[in-house]
Order: structure tokens, then C-alpha cells, then sequence
């Protein structure tokens, strides 16, 4: 689970997306599927029972001549099978082909996925330290106001840069947690196991 681990590698979240994606599973049940049936075609069809009476009917049931009762079953050629089976056979494989490109695809995606993460984290520590300098530049402005070396325009200027730098990290951070739950649901994990501090 995510919450035992403190860190989301990459290989975590490509094992983790391994096991609970759902377009994933759904292609692994269908393969299994696939793969059980190609045996089938080693079958022998089932019996099918026939009644017949021909005739003409009378009220006394003593019109019918001839009454017929039979079984029957059709027994395929015997090269039937085997081409039955490897069609199946070719059609399980083109299948596993599909779902080991769904795994590819998927693979990609979470990379992609992981290293948008690590740009927008990036992007965070900057409008961090965007902010850290707007405070330094606000109260050098306070500060040259008090001794009388600038105007009450500069703080203000300072206190805009200042807003503007709040902005923006509420923006990054924004930005930062929905690409993690962009993650999160492409790796198939439920709400309840989404957790970031």
C-alpha cells in the first residue's frame, strides 16, 4: 500500500499499476479467457435428439404412419480440430501481443506521468524561492521607506510582487497534486489509498 511507503519510486507505481490497473486486468482475464477456450476446440459436439411423426392428424391419434425417434452426432473431420485449435492458438498469441503493448503503453504513460510530477516539484521549490525573494525585496522596500531613500510606490510595488509570488505557489502546488492523482488513477489505485502529505 502507499501509505506503508514513504516514497513513490518509479518502479513502485510500474509494479503497483502491474497489479490494480484496471484496463490491464481486464485484458489478463480475457487472455485467460482466450486460452482456455483453444482447448475446447479438441470437443466433440454434443448429441442432438430428434422426434418426427408424419402423417395426417385425426382426433384418435391413429393418423400418424410412421413416427421417428433418433440421436445424432456430428464428428468433425479430423484435420478440423487441429486447424480450429491453431487458429485459436494464433489468436491467444496475438492476443498476449496486444496486452504485452497495453503494458508497454501503460508503462509510458506512468514514466510520463512520474516525470511531470518531478517537473512540478521542481517548479514548487521555485515559486517558493520566487516567494522568499519577494519578502527580502518587500522589506528592503519597508525598510528604505522608514529611513526616506524611496516612496510608498516601491512598497507597494513590493507588496504586489509579493501577491503575485503567493499566486503562483498556490498554482504550482495546485498543479503538483493534480498530476499525482493524474498518476494515482492511471496506476488503478482506489480513493482511500490516494494519500500525499
Amino acid at each position: 500500500s502507499l501509505q506503508a511507503q514513504s516514497v513513490l519510486t518509479l518502479s513502485s507505481a510500474w509494479e503497483m499499476a502491474k497489479k490494480s490497473n484496471p484496463e490491464i486486468q481486464q485484458a489478463e482475464l480475457e487472455l485467460k479467457t482466450m486460452q482456455k477456450y483453444r482447448y475446447q476446440q479438441f470437443g466433440i459436439a454434443n448429441p442432438q435428439l430428434f422426434y418426427m411423426k408424419e402423417g395426417i392428424a385425426r382426433e384418435d391419434n391413429t393418423g400418424y404412419t410412421e413416427q421417428s425417434l433418433g440421436i445424432s452426432q456430428t464428428i468433425d473431420f479430423p484435420l478440423t480440430s487441429y486447424f480450429n485449435f491453431r487458429s485459436s492458438h494464433l489468436q491467444a498469441k496475438s492476443f498476449e501481443q496486444q496486452l504485452e503493448q497495453r503494458r508497454l503503453d501503460l508503462r509510458a504513460k506512468i514514466k510520463d506521468k512520474y516525470a511531470v510530477i518531478l517537473y512540478n516539484q521542481q517548479i514548487v521549490k521555485l515559486r517558493e524561492q520566487q516567494l522568499r525573494v519577494a519578502y527580502q525585496f518587500k522589506n528592503a522596500a519597508q525598510t528604505r521607506l522608514e529611513v526616506g531613500e524611496s516612496s510608498a510606490l516601491d512598497l507597494m510595488k513590493a507588496e504586489i510582487e509579493v501577491a503575485n509570488a503567493q499566486n503562483a505557489l498556490e498554482t504550482a502546488k495546485q498543479t503538483e497534486h493534480t498530476s499525482r492523482y493524474v498518476l494515482f488513477n492511471l496506476i488503478g489505485l482506489h480513493p482511500e489509498e490516494q494519500v500525499y502529505d
